[in-house]
Formats: structure tokens, sequence, C-alpha cells
């Protein structure tokens, strides 16, 4: 966390041990609650990916962002424009396509629209990105099975269906929370399990279907 760190340059020490010790070539800053729209620590955090990029150059560094049923809130594109305005380059924008409330009768086209919202604020916040550059700098992270949101659903027809809407625009990056919930539940839990999607399904059946993004 930014605020463990009294300024910059210790903050992007901290990220390069961590770089070091795992022979890291990207990084990802997942920006969501108490996090998203501190300004203070928001500032640190891009200055110390400046510093980073000095020393490694080719670091490729992605910011993960949570969804309204809007695409980005106010806080989500104040932290965007800072990135930009500090000159910190973000090489991919992630957006967390899920627990933002939408119908799971129609999830599909719930997180198209979403992903699509989003598009539009990003090319607004980036006016220097074509359509397909903006495309190509987003990634999709979804969830299988259950989601935080009772209302969502994520089925494997649901994960196909945004499956050939990446492919139509070669989105930058095709991806779902978690490996380790693509399987049926074998013991009651909550109604998102951390460790099983609370569907009816295959063994690693959602996996198979990111796979088949290249």
């Amino acid at each position: 966390h930014a605020n463990l760190c009294p300024d910059a340059a210790a903050l992007a020490s901290a990220y390069q041990s961590v770089i070091d010790k795992y022979g890291l070539s990207h990084i990802d800053l997942d920006i969501e609650g108490d996090d998203l729209g501190d300004v203070p620590n928001e500032t640190k955090r891009f200055e110390a990916i400046k510093l980073l990029r000095q020393h490694k150059p080719d670091l490729h560094v992605t910011l993960t962002l949570p969804m309204t049923t809007v695409g980005l809130n106010d806080a989500g594109k104040a932290e965007i424009q800072r990135a930009k305005d500090m000159g910190a380059e973000i090489d991919l924008f992630k957006i967390m396509d899920f627990d933002y409330g939408g119908p799971g009768q129609d999830m599909a086209n719930s997180a198209i629209s979403v992903a699509e919202a989003f598009h539009k604020q990003l090319r607004a916040l980036h006016p220097e990105f074509d359509d397909g550059a903006a495309y190509a700098r987003t990634g999709i992270i979804l969830m299988n099975g259950h989601t935080d949101q009772p209302s969502e659903l994520f089925t494997p027809d649901t994960f196909r269906a945004l499956l050939d809407y990446a492919k139509q625009h070669q989105i930058g990056r095709f991806s779902y929370w978690s490996l380790n919930r693509d399987r049926v539940c074998t013991a009651p839990g909550g109604w998102a399990d951390g460790k099983c999607s609370s569907i009816d399904q295959q063994p690693y059946e959602f996996t198979k279907i990111l796979a088949e993004y290249q």
C-alpha cells in the first residue's frame, strides 16, 4: 500500500524489491475501495511508477479498476487522468466487469454494455488513442459463476458470448477471477464461495473457454 511508504522513492524501492525477487516484467496496480480517490497516495503511486520506468523502461504496467453499471465512476476517471497528467505510462487498463449489479438473466449483454461504456470513457480520457488502440489497451476481467452481487451470474455461455466480444474488438487481455473457483462446490458455502463457482459445471470449464482467446 502506498500509504505505508513515506514518499515515492520509498514506494518505488518497495516495488523494485518485489520485481527483483520474482524477476517480474509485468506489474499490476489494483485500485479499489478506499484506495480509489485517495489523491496523495495516487500521486505517490504514479511518481513511483515513473521512477521504476527510469530503471526498467520495458516494465509493463497495468491498472485494474472497479466498474459501475455505466463504466468508471468519477474517482476511476480521475485516477486515469492523474496518471496521464503526471506522465505515468499505463500499458493496459483492466476493468473488473462484475460486481456492479448487472442483471443475471442477461449478464453477457450487461457486461458488454459496461465494457463499451468504459471504451467511450477511455477514448475521452486519452483522445490520442484511436478506436483500435483503446480496445488494445483494455483488459476485461470477469468472474465465474456467482459473484458477490446476488443479481449477477456468469455461466459458461456468458463467457462464450464475451469471448466473441473480445475477439471482435481484439481486446488487450481477457481474464477472470478465479482459477481456483473453476469447479463445482463440494460443501455448502456462501453465495459467492472463494473456492468454487456455486453452479453446476465441468472442471475448468470457464478456463477452457478463456484459453481460446489468442
